[in-house]
């Protein structure tokens, strides 16, 4: 959820779930306005059943720059061991549209 809901986020997302060993699952948020707090994925499985990656790019509605981060997560024992790893690989980057 943005910091100030009257300033909505624009979002690029990208979220890959493996669970039970063959069933993938994607979803993609492309240019999306974010004003409030949203759900990814409403299911988590607990056993070792299911991997999670994302992918999120957010932009600073007051300078317009661009920030990235991938978070990963693994949760086993019916959640008693989880690990979440979140890393950014961009902050406050800007981007040029591309020239033909």
């Amino acid at each position: 959820m943005p910091k100030n809901t009257a300033a909505p986020v624009l979002v690029d997302l990208r979220r890959t779930t493996i669970y039970d060993g063959s069933t993938i699952e994607t979803q993609t948020l492309n240019g999306s306005s974010i004003s409030a707090s949203i759900a990814i994925d409403g299911t988590v499985y607990t056993n070792s059943q299911e991997t999670h990656n994302m992918r999120i790019r957010q932009q600073d509605p007051v300078t317009k720059l661009w920030s990235m981060c991938e978070i990963n997560s693994f949760l086993s024992a019916g959640g008693a061991r989880c690990s979440i790893r979140i890393q950014w690989s961009e902050y406050d980057v800007a981007y040029a549209a591309p020239t033909v």
